[in-house]
């Protein structure tokens, strides 16, 4: 969806916040998605993951920008430092959305790391 929604979806989704990086898709929207996918209900339970994907894919399109908030260097994308500019080698936006911004970019999709338990690190540290 990161690289279809720039032809489909224009007109169809607001900004609820530029600088908090949130997206909302409109009743329109929903309809054209619903009518894409063939889905009947876009809001049941059993669609809130593609729900998920739809405003990941939105979020990578049209408020993450290259050369701005990531770079793309040698196939992989590197988040730029909002506050100091560095780039933040190893570190990867959460929630599928590294995955729709390398969707974007057309490099290849990383799985996403999940953490599943830190405080066995942490007493693992301590102990």
């Amino acid at each position: 969806l990161a690289k279809r929604d720039r032809y489909w979806m224009g007109g169809i989704y607001e900004f609820l916040g530029l600088k908090e990086k949130t997206i909302t898709v409109t009743e329109e929207g929903v309809t054209r998605i619903e009518g894409l996918l063939q889905i009947k209900n876009l809001y049941d339970e059993k669609n809130m993951s593609v729900q998920h994907h739809i405003i990941q894919s939105l979020k990578a399109q049209r408020l993450f920008k290259k050369d701005v908030d990531y770079i793309v260097k040698n196939g992989e994308v590197i988040i730029v430092d909002e506050f100091t500019g560095r780039l933040m080698f190893g570190r990867r936006y959460s929630d599928g959305l590294h995955q729709a911004i390398e969707a974007k970019e057309g490099v290849v999709i990383a799985r996403e790391n999940q953490t599943l338990a830190t405080s066995s690190f942490i007493l693992l540290i301590i102990s």
